[in-house]
């Protein structure tokens, strides 16, 4: 849309008028006029007089008015002089010379134009008599007739050399050429270009003429007439707005972010403003600019735009403007601003909340890549200061120790240094978010590892689900593969990109209407039956200790001791009891409630829950979907032991360890920390004692966090792979699957994938599906309903999982199975990987990585698997 350019010229066009006086008089007298103004946008205009007096009186002349090309249109017009003034004391011609000036940046160029004010264009004095002007015209001029005057245009077609003007002599006055002024309405073009001007402009050179044979027939006095300059900018034609790319600006930063755009649209070469009109009038205001940064071609601009969070900018479109010199174009609610949603202690802006435990103690880091050091937190230290316990967006993820209970007032709302020996446990806390689904259910396209988009909730918000995809009706080989033939040839997919290509509407809303109409979905991990959690705590590091005094913790072996049941029994009496929570094993001599938490409830890790922490991570308030290096700290002497006197399996590790090294992290370094026995279960140089560096606090440790800092979670790629509580079976036979819970657990503490039930997750073969193994085509059977948010289908890089190295990152993707020939009955999930993935037993574990997925009996792998507990509060 353009708007009119009668408003610019409008607002910039100028007349200004310079008088020069002649006249005619016996006695010598001086007379003075000076020089006014100039002035001067896209139309110009200099009235001038012509004055026949007995003296030259001396002007001032047009002083540099300076310009830029690529701004807005401007033309300077000037007259040196100031004052056209003939002195005539003599009889014959006379002249006087005058030099315009004209400068300006409009790209095509300018007219000057001459005329008269009036409709006569005579030399008239106060008393009556007149000089006529000649009649000859520009094509034409003619030398001077007595009694009259006119311009020169040295230099044009059919006028005098300029020195002849210049002479003295009359014999050559006389034969020099002159033309009339055309009158009020009528002017001719005397200069013309197509082209800017420099900064000193052009020049043009006239000159007045009078011609009095005989001073003494001329009445005595004054005589002048006023001329009229007008100088026109040629600007180009009105621009248009097609398309921005991008077309939106997503503000995630605390400081100023930066993005470039390409603008489309036709005439565009001259444009010199862009502004998105976030406030709405129409006007480029401050925070509103796009700063032209260059010019493609005529159809096309780039422009930067920048923001950070603190701008004062609501999520929303807006127009957008394109001002050129030919005008201003606007795209009508062209251009897309998101804001990062915000999780921050202390700020009014802040999405999230943080529902921490009484008995909880809220920390910050205050030790360095040598030393780790922890300092307690009170509530008007959180209360008073942004960002001083968590900020998300920073990184900084909240996090809390749970201590002994005879430490409890030591350290409860007070603010000192946390001695390592007092702590049970260490937790981050997974605040409640919506993600936006990228493959809705296993029929939509694949995705390719990339970050997830994240937006804080309270439980109190509405609770979203993704809108149905496009995909949902494929069953067939013949609906997935063009030529039928399933082979995960990208060129052969049928289906669709869920998020890019089914038509849904992407913006995030917490619009009831739309809770259900939209890509975005409430993660399910914040969900525990009909309650709605505000978030959860999860363990920093997977679990330690003995079996009846767990701990979470780092620079220990992890707890490898049990099956799934042993663990799930471990993990749920960490907290306060949950009569709901029934399964898992007996554990002699264990407590409820070990951590002396005051209301949580804990409970071993879920699928979702622990695909919560890993988008998380795979976002911008994370390391990224690639940015987690695995735990590399393995363990394959025999006198390595856990807190129980168990040894791990040779392929298990240190909890908190980092990489090797950071240019090859995926290599193992073996029994290189100091050795960990039952009587000895901790240390500071458990992971290495040739490199300290590899500890969490370490630069290499720091690599192995959620955030790439101290602040994540540990263990989630490498290290031990971690069984959770996410099953496929029928609940109806008494087989090793159903031993291995020795008491039915129940949903929703465990996630079941209802086996031999077609869409409800496993067991059931697509017509579709490239694999005919259990473990990989239970993948295809997946809906978001099903196995949404478990970092399950969602997070494969291939339409149709045929191998076990096919999660993001080229991590283990083998589903939970029950009946499956080739490997038996596998039918707990277990993630993560392990700290010698890869190494001893190709294809058992390809590359640990946060998306890692595979199966265990749950009861045959003790030394392989370990876990990690939850803690959920009731939300405030």
């Amino acid at each position: 849309m353009v708007e009119q350019r009668e408003r610019i010229r409008e607002e910039l066009t100028g007349e200004v008028s310079v008088e020069h006086r002649f006249r005619i008089v016996r006695k010598c007298q001086r007379h003075l006029e000076l020089f006014r103004n100039l002035g001067l946008l896209l139309i110009a205009v200099a009235t001038v007089s012509i004055l026949v007096s007995d003296i030259l009186a001396t002007g001032r002349p047009a002083g540099a008015i300076p310009f830029q090309s690529g701004k807005p249109p401007v033309i300077m017009l000037g007259l040196q002089t100031g004052n056209a003034t003939i002195i005539k004391n003599t009889s014959g011609i006379s002249t006087v010379r005058e030099k315009i000036n004209i400068r300006t940046n409009a790209a095509n160029g300018y007219n000057v134009t001459m005329s008269g004010k009036a409709t006569k264009t005579d030399l008239v004095n106060d008393l009556g008599g007149t000089i006529p002007a000649t009649h000859a015209t520009l094509s034409h001029p003619t030398t001077l007739s007595a009694n009259s005057w006119g311009v020169a245009l040295p230099g044009e077609t059919g006028f005098s050399a300029q020195s002849d003007y210049e002479s003295t002599d009359q014999s050559t006055l006389g034969s020099t050429k002159y033309m009339g002024v055309p009158v009020a309405g009528q002017g001719v073009t005397i200069m013309s270009a197509t082209a800017p001007t420099d900064m000193n402009g052009d020049d043009r050179i006239v000159y007045y003429g009078v011609n009095v044979p005989d001073l003494a027939k001329v009445q005595a006095g004054e005589y002048k007439v006023i001329l009229t300059y007008t100088a026109t900018a040629k600007l180009p034609p009105a621009p248009t707005l097609r398309e921005a790319t991008p077309n939106h600006f997503h503000i995630d930063r605390e400081a100023d972010k930066s993005q470039p755009n390409i603008l489309m649209g036709t005439n565009l070469a001259t444009a010199y403003q862009a502004f998105v009109d976030i406030n709405g009038n129409g006007r480029s205001d401050s925070g509103e600019e796009c700063q032209i940064t260059e010019i493609l071609s005529d159809s096309a601009i780039v422009c930067r735009i920048s923001a950070s969070v603190n701008s004062p900018i609501e999520p929303g479109r807006y127009n957008l403007y394109v001002v050129t010199q030919g005008g201003t174009a606007k795209l009508e609610r062209g251009y897309r601003f998101t804001r990062q949603s915000l999780c921050t202690n202390a700020d009014a802006r802040s999405d999230c909340r943080v529902d921490i435990d009484d008995h909880m103690i809220p920390i910050r880091y205050i030790g360095s890549n040598n030393s780790p050091k922890w300092q307690t937190m009170t509530k008007g230290e959180i209360a008073g200061s942004k960002g001083s316990w968590y900020s998300y967006l920073a990184k900084r993820w909240a996090n809390a120790v749970t201590v002994k209970p005879d430490k409890l007032t030591k350290y409860k709302n007070k603010s000192v240094e946390l001695d390592n020996n007092d702590v049970l446990g260490y937790w981050v806390y997974i605040p409640r978010y919506a993600y936006e689904v990228q493959r809705r259910d296993a029929t939509d396209h694949y995705v390719p590892g990339n970050n997830f988009s994240i937006h804080f909730e309270k439980a109190t918000d509405t609770k979203k689900r993704p809108a149905p995809s496009c995909n949902a009706n494929i069953r067939t080989a013949a609906q997935m593969w063009h030529d039928g033939v399933p082979d995960n040839n990208d060129q052969n997919i049928l289906a669709k990109t869920y998020w890019r290509d089914c038509g849904i509407d992407r913006a995030y809303t917490n619009d009831l209407a739309k809770a259900d109409k939209t890509t975005w979905a409430t993660h399910p991990a914040f969900s525990l039956g009909n309650k709605e959690l505000n978030g959860v705590w999860i363990g920093k590091f997977e679990l330690t200790g003995e079996r009846t005094a767990p701990t979470v913790k780092p620079n220990q072996i992890a707890n490898v001791a049990e099956g799934v049941a042993g663990f799930f029994a471990i993990s749920k009496k960490i907290g306060v009891n949950d009569p709901k929570n029934v399964g898992g094993g007996d554990i002699a001599g264990i407590a409820q409630n070990s951590h002396n938490l005051a209301k949580a409830n804990s409970r071993m890790v879920r699928p979702d829950e622990w695909g919560a922490a890993a988008y998380l991570t795979a976002s911008i308030y994370g390391s990224g979907w690639n940015g987690v290096k695995p735990n590399r700290a393995r363990i394959r002497s025999t006198s390595w032991s856990d807190a129980d006197g168990d040894r791990p399996d040779d392929n298990e590790g240190v909890t908190g360890c980092g990489p090797g090294s950071a240019t090859d992290p995926d290599t193992p370094y073996v029994d290189d920390g100091e050795t960990l026995t039952a009587s000895h279960i901790e240390s500071p140089l458990a992971c290495s004692k040739t490199n300290p560096q590899r500890a969490y606090q370490g630069s290499l440790g720091q690599l192995a966090s959620t955030t790439g800092n101290v602040y994540g979670i540990y263990d989630m790629a490498g290290g031990t792979q971690e069984g959770v509580a996410g099953n496929a079976t029928r609940f109806d036979v008494v087989d090793s699957c159903y031993e291995s819970i020795k008491v039915n657990m129940v949903e929703p503490y465990v996630r079941t994938y209802q086996w031999g039930k077609l869409d409800q997750g496993s067991g059931y073969r697509r017509p579709w599906s490239v694999a005919t193994k259990e473990t990989w085509y239970n993948y295809d059977v997946c809906t978001w309903e099903t196995c949404g948010g478990q970092a399950l289908y969602e997070t494969k890089n291939k339409m149709s999982v045929s191998a076990n190295d096919q999660s993001w990152g080229d991590a283990d993707s083998i589903f939970p199975n029950y009946n499956n020939v080739d490997d038996g009955v596998y039918c707990w999930t277990a993630y993560g990987g392990e700290a010698g993935g890869g190494e001893m037993r190709p294809g058992y574990s390809s590359r640990p990585g946060i998306f890692s997925s595979r199966s265990t009996t749950g009861i045959y792998d003790a030394t392989l698997v370990t876990s990690r507990a939850v803690l959920a509060l009731p939300p405030s």
